[in-house]
C-alpha cells in the first residue's frame, strides 16, 4: 500500500489550524468530557509512529477514546480505521472534519469498555486515567493484536509490555497478551 502523503499533509494542516483556533478559543488543547479528558495528539508524531510499526500490514485499527478523530484519520491512510468516543459532541466534530477532508474512516459513539476488541489488529489509546481491573481483564480476554499506549502515565499491569517507541520525547508503548 502506498501511503498518500498529500492526504496526510491535508489532515496535518487542518489540525495545525484547528489547534491554533482551540488555543485561541479555549486557552488549551484539553478539556473535560462526559467520561474523561479530551486531549490532542500531534499528527506528525502519529504518522511517523504508524510508519515505524508498519500499520499498513494491519487489517483493522481501533482508537479507544478517539476525541476529535485525528489519530483515526491518520491511521486510515494505512488501513481500515475506527474511532470510538463516548462524547457525542466529539463524535459530531470527528464526522464533520472527516467529511470536510474527505477521509475514509468511521467513528462510533459508544463506551469502548463495552465493545468487542477481538477483531482489531491494532488498538490505540491515550489514557486519561488508570486501567480498571475490569478493563484490564477485558483486554486480556479480547486483545488479539497489539495495544499501543500513547504516553506512560497509565499502563495496564496484566499485559505483556513490549517495545517502546519515542516520538518527539513522547513514549508509545506496545502491549500484547
Amino acid at each position: 500500500m502506498n501511503i498518500n502523503i498529500d492526504a496526510f499533509k491535508k489532515i496535518d494542516s487542518y489540525f495545525e489550524d484547528f489547534d491554533k483556533q482551540l488555543r485561541k478559543e479555549r486557552g488549551a488543547l484539553y478539556w473535560d468530557t462526559n467520561k474523561g479528558i479530551y486531549g490532542t495528539a500531534n499528527c506528525k508524531n502519529v504518522f511517523e509512529f504508524f510508519k515505524k510499526i508498519n500499520l499498513q500490514d494491519a487489517n483493522c485499527f481501533l482508537d479507544l477514546g478517539s476525541g476529535d478523530g485525528r489519530v483515526v484519520m491518520v491511521a486510515s491512510l494505512f488501513t481500515t480505521a475506527l474511532g470510538v468516543e463516548s462524547d457525542p459532541e466529539l463524535i459530531e466534530m470527528s464526522n464533520r472534519i472527516k467529511n470536510k477532508l474527505n477521509v475514509e474512516c468511521n467513528f462510533k459513539n459508544s463506551d469502548f469498555t463495552e465493545m468487542d476488541l477481538s477483531k482489531y489488529d491494532v488498538v490505540f489509546i491515550n489514557p486519561d486515567q488508570s486501567f480498571s481491573k475490569e478493563f484490564e481483564t477485558k483486554l486480556k480476554n479480547e486483545l488479539s493484536g497489539k495495544l499501543y499506549i500513547h504516553n506512560e502515565i497509565f499502563q495496564p499491569s496484566i499485559l505483556n509490555k513490549g517495545q517502546k517507541f519515542w516520538q518527539n520525547q513522547i513514549p508509545i508503548v506496545e502491549y500484547t497478551n
